[in-house]
C-alpha cells in the first residue's frame, strides 16, 4: 500500500467522527503519536491499565503469535481468543485492548481503528516516522505496566 493509499483509507474514517477539519488531527493522533508511557502518565488510564493487567498481558501474548492484524475479521478473532482466555467481555475486555493499543481512553470504533495501525506500521519508504504495529504496541504497554511474559 503506498503513502497516498494509506491516506486516502484513513482520512474518511476520521473525517466521519468530526464536526470541524481541526479536530482531524487529533482524531488520528493514535496512529501518528502513540507512546505508551505518555498514555501511562494520565492517572485514570494508568490506574484501568493496572487493573486490567491480564487483559494486557493476554493481548500482549496473543499479538505476539497472530500476526498483523490486518482487517476487522482479524481482530475480532484475536479478542475473542483474549476473552477465553481472560473470561473478560464487553467494556472489560475492550477497554484495555483500546488503552493497549491506542494508548487513549476513546476514539474510533477498534476494529476499524487496529486494521489501520496495522496499514500503517506497514508502510516501508513513507515520508512520515515508523509507526508501531499492534503487537509491538500491546508489548509496550504491557512492558510499562511490568507484566512479564
Amino acid at each position: 500500500m503506498s503513502d497516498l493509499d494509506f491516506l486516502e483509507r484513513i482520512v474518511p474514517m476520521a473525517a466521519s467522527s468530526v464536526d470541524r477539519l481541526e479536530q482531524v488531527p487529533a482524531r488520528l493522533a493514535f496512529l501518528f503519536d502513540y507512546s505508551a508511557a505518555r498514555a501511562l502518565a494520565a492517572p485514570d488510564i494508568h490506574a484501568e491499565a493496572l487493573a486490567s493487567r491480564e487483559v494486557i498481558g493476554a493481548l500482549a501474548e496473543e499479538l505476539r503469535q497472530c500476526g498483523p492484524l490486518a482487517d476487522r475479521d482479524a481482530f475480532r478473532a484475536a479478542a475473542s481468543r483474549v476473552r477465553v482466555r481472560t473470561g473478560q467481555k464487553g467494556k472489560a475486555l475492550f477497554h484495555p485492548i483500546r488503552l493497549a493499543l491506542t494508548g487513549e481512553a476513546e476514539g474510533l470504533e477498534l476494529d476499524l481503528a487496529v486494521p489501520a495501525i496495522e496499514a500503517a506500521a506497514a508502510l516501508q519508504a513513507s515520508g512520515i516516522r515508523r509507526i508501531p504495529g499492534a503487537a509491538e504496541r500491546a508489548e509496550a504497554f504491557a512492558s510499562a505496566l511490568g507484566i512479564e511474559h
